[in-house]
């Protein structure tokens, strides 16, 4: 079924969307008990609780943005709007609705009527190199669209260069000198916010995913290539060319393979682990705990190749995953 995102209405239900299986699963917190499992649509990835509607949207891959009541579970589907290919996340703004597309990392703005009013994009960037000289960047991916809590969201993108890479340096360099960077930027129903950038992100290959404290102070990282997870102060962010000092940034490496992340109420960062399967506990850099999630291993030595995790690891940091 391969369960992707989640996300809890306010009658203590999680609703867990099903990638594989084109489904939402419904389980009650409280009980643990699967209360339903509804079709909504072939690749279902992301998904949103709407309380204004007792609503959950959910943005398919295959194209489709699906309503469904999240209190009657045994309702029909509220809409199916046929949007655009290569949908990733839905996020809640106000009488807006923010939906993500993976490549390209546009943003769609939907009305409650079912109507596209505009679709942002991030703009080029230009990024000095080592050397002084000027290098553009566009966005390419967009690995997770978040909701802040303020009408806004929160992205994090893969930014490609699209100036030819210099074959003296084998094409991978330090800072921005690389093919490829993540960025962090806000987006509104109006548009793409400039992007943010600090330069611990410069060396962040593969930014799965992206996580704001709950006073908004402080947005975690994850590079699934190096099993790294960046926190920055957001005063260390700056929209020049990778930033201003970094110095407030704690880099929490760990011998895992981390794939999910979040905040909980006291700033408490969650880290979720593929393998081994656990979650590990941090307050700023240090470790105060971890829980066992159990389970068979998922190790697996393609996995490994592709990340450049173990063996597979490369001394100028460029593995497979970095450009695919």
């Amino acid at each position: 079924d391969q369960p992707g995102r989640a996300v809890e209405d306010a009658r203590g239900r999680a609703h867990v969307v099903l990638r594989g299986g084109g489904a939402v699963l419904t389980v009650g917190l409280s009980s643990g008990e699967v209360l339903a499992r509804r079709a909504v649509c072939d690749e279902p990835r992301g998904i949103a609780f709407d309380p204004a509607r007792d609503a959950l949207h959910v943005a398919c891959a295959s194209g489709e943005l699906v309503e469904l009541s999240s209190v009657d579970l045994k309702a029909p589907l509220r809409s199916v709007l046929q949007l655009a290919p290569d949908l990733r996340d839905v996020v809640v703004a106000g009488d807006r609705l923010l939906v993500s597309r993976f490549r390209g990392a546009s943003v769609l703005v939907v009305s409650r009527q079912g109507v596209v009013l505009a679709e942002h994009r991030p703009e080029l960037r230009r990024f000095p190199n080592l050397d002084g000289e000027e290098r553009e960047y566009q966005a390419s991916v967009a690995w997770r669209l978040l909701a802040t809590g303020d009408g806004d969201a929160v992205m994090v993108r893969t930014m490609a260069s699209l100036t030819p890479l210099d074959p003296d340096s084998g094409g991978y360099g330090g800072d921005c000198d690389g093919p490829t960077h993540a960025e962090v930027g806000v987006v509104t129903a109006n548009g793409f916010q400039p992007g943010f950038a600090a330069p611990g992100l410069a060396r962040v290959a593969l930014p799965v995913d992206v996580a704001q404290s709950p006073d908004g102070a402080h947005t975690a990282v994850i590079d699934a290539t190096e099993g790294l997870v960046a926190e920055f102060d957001i005063s260390s962010f700056d929209s020049g060319p990778c930033g201003a000092s970094d110095s407030t940034a704690v880099f929490h490496g760990h011998e895992a393979e981390p794939i999910a992340i979040a905040y909980e109420g006291s700033g408490m960062l969650i880290v979720q682990n593929r393998e081994p399967s656990r979650l590990d506990l941090f307050v700023r850099g240090s470790r105060v705990g971890k829980i066992e999630l159990g389970g068979a291993s998922r190790t697996d030595t393609g996995h490994e190749l592709f990340h450049g995790r173990g063996s597979a690891a490369t001394v100028n940091g460029l593995w497979c995953a970095s450009c695919h």
